[in-house]
């Protein structure tokens, strides 16, 4: 797969940006594959010309995690605060490195930077040397949650005021709390963020990219391309070449209209070269504003289905490729909505309507799936009833005038 990112990313830019626009690949493989497919001898954490129009970064998680935790440590050992009532001075610096993917958000930060540096005008990461994908690009949202229950904000904000070491400390969880929005935004609402799917001519490729499409629909993260590597030729086995043929279908069966999935060839070299690997055909244009797989949930269709006021009842709906059904799960969590499916669990933002409802029920239909929702008594606004007329006041019958009595 790293020859696949090294491919797309010596493809020419589109336009008036492949004037002058230069292209960062970032690899996080530790054993180094990019530089060796370019020929180059990398410095880790420093970015290196590749070619005329293309810089290789390579980063090391444990150099990034030891370069970027000094100072972190540092703070939070004289922070004094607590988590799940431990003192921090009494706990072992290491045993802070264990929050679940602080190396990855490291990682994520770097690029991030390098995103907004205003270096770049394309910037290629290779995934297939670190963390599965989709669990590299849910580590924001997995460490905010666990911040969260560690030491929940309005907790940090009643502690900063305590003392001059715990209002460092909460000064510290509160940057790691925003780089982490910080870069959910980026990845899942920014648009700025594309995907390229590879997938492998098997049956595990066919189910791989049937999970892969299906997380990043859910995600909201447009998938420009989906690329079916190592193809063999004429002179392979006619059994094997009739599997692959039948992946090939089938992945093809996954893209919506007529798209079809790119196929890569098996080469008995690998390209060393930017005209082999221009050769290979890897394109990362553009596939529209969705690209191959729809918008997601962040633009389903919210719906009045029925009723008014209490008795309203909401449908939001959205395409959305569930492999397997029995595994979707719904839940709440403030203003979001949590769903799970296939093992991925992604929070997802309701609109302001739906925030004082809950859900009823969940639904999935030749392709949509669709969530109801009812107003939730406890917070939705209730309407004033009519101020009713004051009576009028009738005077006694001997009291009324020769007039009145008329």
């Amino acid at each position: 797969m790293s020859t696949v990112a090294a491919a797309g990313a010596v493809e020419p830019l589109p336009g008036p940006a492949q004037r002058g626009g230069r292209t960062l690949l970032i690899s996080f493989d530790r054993f180094r594959s990019a530089s060796r497919i370019f020929g180059v001898f990398s410095f880790p954490g420093q970015p290196i010309p590749v070619s005329k129009t293309v810089d290789l970064l390579e980063l090391d998680s444990l150099a990034t995690l030891s370069e970027a935790w000094g100072q972190v440590r540092a703070a939070l050992i004289t922070g004094g605060a607590s988590f799940a009532g431990t003192k921090i001075v009494d706990m072992h610096p290491d045993e802070l490195t264990q929050l679940p993917g602080i190396e990855q958000l490291l990682l994520l930060r770097r690029i991030r930077d390098e995103a907004r540096s205003g270096k770049w005008e394309r910037i290629i990461v290779d995934c297939s040397g670190g963390a599965e994908p989709i669990d590299l690009l849910r580590v924001p949202q997995v460490i905010t949650d666990h911040l969260e229950r560690m030491w929940p904000r309005h907790r940090r904000a009643a502690a900063a005021g305590e003392t001059t070491r715990t209002a460092r400390a909460v000064m510290v969880m509160d940057l790691f709390d925003a780089d982490c929005r910080d870069i959910d935004r980026l990845v899942t609402e920014s648009g700025a963020v594309q995907a390229q799917v590879v997938a492998s001519p098997t049956p595990h490729g066919v189910e791989t990219s049937q999970r892969l499409l299906a997380a990043l629909q859910l995600m909201g993260i447009p998938v420009v391309d989906v690329a079916v590597n190592m193809v063999g030729g004429d002179d392979w086995p006619a059994s094997v070449r009739k599997q692959q043929r039948q992946a090939g279908k089938e992945i093809d069966e996954l893209l919506p209209g007529k798209a079809v999935a790119t196929r890569l060839p098996w080469l008995p070299t690998p390209p060393r070269t930017v005209l082999k690997l221009r050769k290979l055909g890897v394109s990362l244009a553009e596939s529209g504003a969705d690209g191959l797989v729809g918008p997601g949930p962040r633009q389903a269709d919210v719906q009045l289905e029925s009723g008014t006021g209490l008795e309203s009842v909401y449908r939001m709906t959205w395409r959305q490729p569930l492999p397997d059904p029995d595994t979707l799960r719904l839940g709440r969590s403030g203003d979001d909505v949590m769903i799970a499916l296939s093992g991925i669990r992604q929070r997802i933002a309701l609109p302001s309507v739906l925030r004082r409802c809950v859900v009823i029920d969940a639904s999935w239909d030749d392709g949509d799936l669709s969530i109801r929702f009812a107003p939730d008594p406890r917070v939705w606004p209730q309407r004033a009833a009519p101020r009713p007329e004051p009576e009028r006041e009738w005077p006694d019958d001997e009291e009324l005038s020769p007039e009145g009595s008329h």
